[in-house]
C-alpha cells in the first residue's frame, strides 16, 4: 500500500496549477474559477483558418457526445471574432463552448501551436498538454480524460453501455 502511494506523488509532482481565468462562451454563459471547481476542463485553442484545427471538430464533437453526462467541461478559446465564428458556425457545428478573442487565455496557458489541448483536473492542476493535430486525436483526448473521470462511481450497467459506447465511437465494434 505504501508502495501505491508514492507512485500517485511521484506522478502528480509534475502537475502545475492551471492559469486562473475567465470566460464567456458565445452563447452567453460564462465560466470562471469558481464555476469550473470541481470540473474537468478540456481547453481546445483553435481558430478558423488553422486546417488542422478544422479537421478534428467531427472527432472533438465525439468527444463531447461521449462525456456529455460528465462533469466535464468543454471549452474552444479561439482569437476568432465573435461575428466570424458565428458564420463559420452556421456551415460547421462544434460542440465545445467556443470563447471568441481569447487572446488573453491563448497568452495565460502560453499556446504557441493550433490546435493545443489542456486537460485540467476537478482540483484545478493542469493533467495534459496535447499540441498539434492528428488522426488520433479523439483516442489520445478519450484517454486522458476518461484516466481521471470516476467511472468506479457508475452503476454496472451504466458502465457498461459506456464502455460500449466508447468501443463504438473508438471504432472497436460496429
Amino acid at each position: 500500500n505504501s508502495q501505491s502511494n508514492s507512485a500517485v506523488a511521484t506522478k502528480n509532482a509534475w502537475r502545475l496549477p492551471a492559469p486562473q481565468f475567465s470566460a464567456t462562451a458565445l452563447d452567453g454563459k460564462s465560466f470562471d474559477p469558481l464555476a469550473l471547481q470541481g470540473k474537468i476542463v478540456v481547453l481546445n485553442f483553435w481558430f478558423i483558418e488553422c486546417g488542422p484545427c478544422l479537421k478534428e471538430i467531427p472527432q472533438l464533437n465525439r468527444l463531447v457526445d461521449a462525456f456529455k453526462a460528465r462533469n466535464i467541461i468543454f471549452l474552444a478559446p479561439t482569437p476568432d471574432s465573435a461575428e466570424a465564428l458565428k458564420e463559420f458556425l452556421k456551415k460547421t457545428p462544434f460542440k465545445y463552448q467556443i470563447v471568441s478573442r481569447a487572446e488573453r487565455m491563448i497568452k495565460q496557458f502560453n499556446v504557441s501551436h493550433f490546435p493545443s489541448y489542456i486537460v485540467i483536473d476537478g482540483d484545478g492542476q493542469i493533467e495534459a498538454v496535447i499540441t498539434g493535430g492528428g488522426e488520433q486525436r479523439f483516442e489520445e483526448n478519450w484517454l486522458q480524460v476518461s484516466s481521471f473521470t470516476k467511472l468506479s462511481e457508475i452503476d454496472e450497467r451504466e458502465g457498461h453501455q459506456f464502455e460500449t459506447e466508447m468501443a463504438f465511437l473508438l471504432g472497436l465494434k460496429t
